[in-house]
């Protein structure tokens, strides 16, 4: 296993004790005990010590809060650090000076955006641990609970980096729906932009049955895609060197924080990152190395995204792509999806199983079994995203030219959209098993246990390989 790697595991296993048990101090001190006893000459097992100790540090320093959270807010200042909206309401999230955060429900109407300064008046309505998981995720992240407002949000100062880019993001989003038709405008806003609280609930359900609903959100694959057509445009211009490197990693830095560079966003700009990067590379020893850097950091900055499960599925996603895509399109390329007229069903066959081996056992023990269709889904509607995407991003910088003329030049990217979402709808139509959900933690750890060790065999398999081709 990559040494960067291996520390990045006893961080975030110091991490974990610490959630655990209070007592992560006194395991540090045994395992120094031990290693002085036992692992004196093994340089390597003080080092993962070391860094259990700065991930028990780090879970410490995170959790503690000395000033008592309050249960009325008279006309405190706070800052907003999320906003989700839909047709009936928006979701406010802040925090304030001592870093507790509240939700909070305000009309559609009223705009805001990250990064502003508010005065909220209202009692705080506290959550409970062990009342729902989601009481308990926001309890996590040190957000106690959501605000009754006696009055509005009084808007104070705005001046935060974050404000111009939602500006700008709010102002495309309202032209392209001044663009395109429904269902079509909100799936075009929630693919490009990552807002898909305006689709619909029966589209948005059909996305869902027929496992598509990844589509609708940012996710580390849409970012690859982003930069898989940065780097389509980089070969066009024949430039070599660090250039394939360079100009999609700096896309994908502009696009998450055009997005609005939430937690989800971040963290799928991270993992396609980590894709780009792997695949400059080109050496898969080094890829799990970048992976170990990528989960160092996220966790660095917030150690409860551990427990977030947007990270879980893609960290997972990441790893399956990465470990089984190769050998998973290598089995099909012997089967009749090997003809070159089946080739874009191949690869979207292919990422998709590589993507779901890791993912399953979350699927199956807490999200649900997955769509026996979307195998056929993501074959037949996945191939067309890259172009959607391209396709409705010309059409958006259009529609800064001329809504009118963006219009007219909409039919390059209705017919794609189009086939997305009757794909989706025809599919989640088919007959399905009932959703089989089973809560039972030692069954997800052991499917998660059994990939681990199939990726581990097929790392020790490729490895003798690698070597006899090097010689």
């Amino acid at each position: 296993m990559p040494n960067v790697l291996m520390l990045v595991l006893a961080w975030v296993g110091g991490i974990l004790i610490h959630h655990w048990t209070n007592a992560g101090y006194g395991v540090i001190g045994i395992a120094l005990l031990v290693h002085q006893l036992v692992f004196k000459r093994h340089t390597r097992v003080l080092w993962l010590i070391v860094a259990c100790a700065f991930g028990i540090c780090r879970m410490g320093w995170y959790q503690w809060m000395p000033i008592p959270p309050p249960v009325h807010l008279d006309r405190v200042e706070v800052t907003i650090s999320d906003v989700k909206s839909n047709w009936q309401e928006q979701r406010v999230v802040m925090r304030d000076s001592n870093g507790y955060g509240y939700v909070a429900n305000v009309p559609p109407q009223e705009t805001f955006f990250r990064g502003m300064h508010v005065f909220v008046d209202g009692r705080v309505t506290p959550y409970t641990y062990g009342n729902s998981p989601y009481e308990d995720s926001m309890l996590q992240r040190h957000i106690i609970g959501e605000v009754q407002l006696a009055d509005g949000l009084v808007v104070g100062t705005e001046s935060d980096w974050q404000l111009p880019f939602d500006r700008i993001r709010l102002a495309t989003q309202r032209r392209l729906t001044q663009t395109f038709r429904e269902p079509i405008a909100s799936v075009v806003v929630g693919m490009l932009l990552g807002i898909g609280g305006d689709v619909s609930p029966s589209v948005a359900e059909a996305f869902r049955i027929s496992g598509t609903s990844h589509i609708l959100v940012i996710s580390g694959w849409n970012i690859t895609i982003v930069a898989a057509l940065c780097q389509g445009v980089v070969r066009s211009c024949r430039l070599r060197g660090v250039w394939p490197l360079i100009i999609p990693l700096a896309i994908i830095c502009m696009y998450v924080v055009f997005t609005g560079a939430s937690a989800a966003v971040v963290r799928a700009g991270f993992m396609g990152a980590v894709i780009v990067i792997g695949k400059w590379l080109n050496r898969p020893r080094d890829m799990w190395n970048i992976i170990g850097i990528a989960i160092f950091a996220m966790s660095l900055i917030d150690p409860t995204t551990l427990w977030d499960l947007g990270f879980q599925l893609s960290t997972c996603a990441t790893i399956g792509l990465i470990g089984f895509g190769t050998l998973i399109e290598e089995k099909l390329a012997l089967t009749p999806f090997g003809s070159k007229d089946l080739a874009w069903a191949r690869e979207g066959l292919a990422t998709t199983l590589a993507a779901q081996i890791p993912t399953l056992p979350i699927m199956l023990c807490r999200l649900g079994t997955p769509s026996p269709w979307s195998l056929l889904a993501n074959m037949i509607i996945t191939p067309v995203v890259p172009y959607a995407m391209a396709s409705g991003t010309i059409v958006a910088l259009l529609a800064w030219v001329s809504v009118e003329f963006a219009s007219w030049c909409a039919w390059i990217a209705i017919p794609a959209y189009a086939w997305i979402i009757d794909g989706s709808i025809a599919l989640a139509q088919l007959p399905a098993p009932q959703r089989l959900r089973i809560d039972v933690p030692w069954i997800e750890w052991t499917l998660h246990a059994a990939w681990v060790i199939w990726l581990f065999h097929l790392n020790r398999e490729r490895t003798p390989q690698c070597q006899q081709e090097v010689v």
